[in-house]
């Protein structure tokens, strides 16, 4: 069985981000990164991709500007390379 990790808001630190988005970590491994976004209002961040990372985004206000039209609940998956 795998470990569960916990990492509370006060443990996040400022990570890279895309000009109209901020980001902070919680951890990273090989192909996986969680942590927090938030984009600027409308904010469309176009066609990118994240490399070998597997990506999970769980909308919690707002809407995304991009194709997909997310909203808030919606949970969204891609898958690295």
């Amino acid at each position: 069985m795998g470990t569960v990790r916990q990492v509370g808001a006060a443990d996040l630190h400022e990570a890279a981000g895309t000009e109209g988005i901020q980001r902070w970590s919680a951890f990273s491994e090989e192909g996986f990164w969680a942590g927090v976004a938030q984009g600027e209002p409308d904010f469309d961040s176009g066609w990118h991709h994240h490399t070998d990372n597997h990506t999970i985004v769980y909308v919690i206000e707002g809407r995304n500007a991009n194709r997909m039209g997310t909203a808030p609940g919606d949970v969204r998956r891609g898958s690295g390379w």
